[in-house]
């Protein structure tokens, strides 16, 4: 299967990304605003446990350190959970979001490359606007080769709307409440990566306290106290001086909280 072939099913399309838009994140803000004027316990407690599975566990923990890093190794069962949650964050499947960050953000970091550098374009690009004007049939996933073997993947990757429409329309039977809630934690899940995309490559204010702890090519920062909510995503400019690690807290201070998540489910070192 070609591998431009394979990509563009993410989409349904070659020449623009209208469709995910329609069907994925604009539903997600719909009713992840939705959830914010219908605040009740199911809606509170659906919110923080996709906190914890969808921002954690499927993005920081899944689609950023396992497969765009490959920082640690774990059980095949665990891996298709952990995707199934990355998934669930509507931001393209495990070959798209790889690509971006493999094939993009890191080796041409804050260069015209970079899909979402605040450096290279303006804010407004780097937070949604390379989504809204992206183009599949220009992206190139030469980056995640591995990831085009392995079978886990491409069942993501080939049935990601499916899996995202059918585990709506579950959430909806189950409950009107637990729905909304999915679909904000979705929506908190999509501006929290965003929000690092755009802050953690500037000096601002905004969001914290911007300082470097590695003297990178680019202008990555970490921002405190943003990296405590994000799951460790903030201490970004500890990410881009050490990739390979899993751990993105490097003082005493910077506590990463998805470092925990990933000790819950990485294959331990067998002794003897």
């Amino acid at each position: 299967m070609k591998l431009q072939k394979l990509f563009t099913k993410d989409f349904y399309t070659k020449d623009t990304n209208l469709f995910t838009i329609l069907t994925v994140l604009l539903p997600i803000h719909v009713f992840g605003i939705a959830a914010l004027f219908n605040l009740s316990a199911t809606v509170l407690w659906t919110l923080l446990a996709g906190y914890v599975l969808i921002s954690g566990f499927g993005i920081a923990v899944c689609y950023h350190r396992y497969y765009s890093h490959k920082a640690f190794v774990t059980s095949k069962w665990i891996q298709v959970v952990i995707t199934y949650f990355g998934v669930l964050a509507g931001q393209g499947s495990p070959i798209f979001w790889a690509s971006v960050h493999r094939g993009y953000h890191h080796p041409f970091s804050d260069t015209e490359k970079d899909l979402h550098s605040p450096v290279a374009h303006s804010w407004f690009t780097a937070y949604i606007g390379w989504i809204l004007f992206f183009v599949p049939k220009k992206f190139k996933v030469r980056a995640v080769g591995d990831m085009l073997k392995d079978p886990i993947v491409l069942f993501f990757h080939n049935h990601y709307y499916k899996i995202l429409w059918s585990t709506w329309i579950i959430a909806a039977l189950i409950s009107w409440p637990f729905f909304l809630g999915l679909c904000l934690a979705q929506m908190y899940a999509f501006h929290q990566e965003n929000l690092v995309d755009l802050f953690c490559h500037i000096k601002s204010p905004i969001l914290g306290v911007s300082y470097r702890n590695y003297e990178t090519k680019d202008k990555s920062v970490n921002v405190f106290p943003f990296g405590y909510f994000s799951w460790g995503q903030a201490w970004h400019n500890n990410h881009h001086g050490k990739p390979a690690d899993y751990d993105f807290g490097k003082t005493w201070w910077e506590f990463d909280p998805a470092k925990v998540l990933v000790w819950m489910i990485k294959r331990k070192p067998k002794l003897g």
